[in-house]
């Protein structure tokens, strides 16, 4: 017998600075959409746009526009990425 998620599916608008490792396999964009699906409540995240690009010493960290399908609250999902060490400012937020 097969489980389904029967929780609803919020989607929400989201521009966030992301830090995206330099060791990573992947493209910035890709990337960026690796490190918002990793957080919990996030389903999938989608990136529509790269805004800005700031290089560091272990990281880039880069501004997106993005998608994301969310099991969680706006304001759940607000609390989870100002904890997490993965996203660096949070621009915007809302359900769409």
């Amino acid at each position: 017998m097969a489980i389904t998620d029967t929780t609803d599916s919020i989607p929400v608008t989201t521009t966030v600075a992301v830090r995206v490792p330099h060791d990573s396999d992947a493209d910035l964009e890709t990337g960026a959409e690796r490190r918002l699906s990793r957080l919990d409540g996030v389903r999938e995240a989608t990136v529509a746009e790269l805004r800005g690009l700031r290089p560091g010493l272990s990281a880039t960290v880069v501004t997106v526009t993005a998608t994301i399908d969310s099991s969680i609250s706006v304001a759940e999902l607000r609390d989870r990425f100002q904890s997490s060490t993965s996203i660096d400012a949070i621009e915007r937020l809302d359900d769409t």
